[in-house]
């Protein structure tokens, strides 16, 4: 058996700044990635960050001034699931739909910031599953809601289309400011 010799004053001091060191290090990184991982203050209303520009918006744009039919639904439905998967969390999705009884103000049915989707989730700081339905009630379901609303919207005699679209492009989460824009449109015109 070799005995271990007892540590001189300077190598209990060395050993001492390693291990204070490494903590330290340690407490440094963790409070780093906390920062850098901290989710941002959503609108409760909208629940788009408060303190952040919005970068991404997309409007998915229906003309609702004939009755759908099945394979305009179904279109429509398409779009919405492939723009919602296409915004990333904090972007901005709306719904607008035109009403020709007001060529120049496209309703509104849902306008909100995707929370997060538990596909982006950060296992280290997140739950996935909380992350999940947080996004299903609070963004996933309100749209399929707006959907099918729509799809019972009632017709009109005119579709103003284009002064409803101009209309549309000048909202404020869908002008020059916003970096990412992309519109959807569906209508039986096209």
């Amino acid at each position: 058996m070799h005995a271990s010799r007892p540590l001189t004053r300077t190598q209990s001091r060395r050993r001492a700044y390693l291990i204070g060191g490494a903590a330290l290090a340690v407490l440094v990184g963790t409070a780093a990635l906390a920062l850098v991982n901290r989710q941002p203050t959503l609108d409760d209303k909208t629940l788009c960050p408060q303190e952040q520009k919005l970068s991404t918006s997309i409007v998915v744009f229906v003309d609702a001034t004939d009755a759908l039919t099945r394979v305009q639904a179904d279109r429509l439905l398409a779009a919405v699931h492939e723009a919602q998967d296409e915004i990333p969390t904090y972007g901005k999705f709306t719904i607008l739909f035109l009403d020709g009884a007001a060529a120049f103000e496209p309703k509104e049915l849902i306008s909100l910031c995707n929370p997060g989707s538990p596909r982006y989730a950060n296992p280290l700081f997140q739950t996935a599953s909380r992350i999940e339905k947080r996004y299903r009630e609070s963004f996933g379901t309100p749209v399929q809601t707006a959907v099918e609303a729509l799809l019972k919207a009632p017709t009109a005699v005119r579709s103003p289309i284009l002064e409803a679209l101009t209309a549309a492009t000048w909202r404020p989460d869908f002008d020059a400011r916003v970096k990412n824009r992309t519109l959807y449109i569906v209508s039986d015109l096209l």
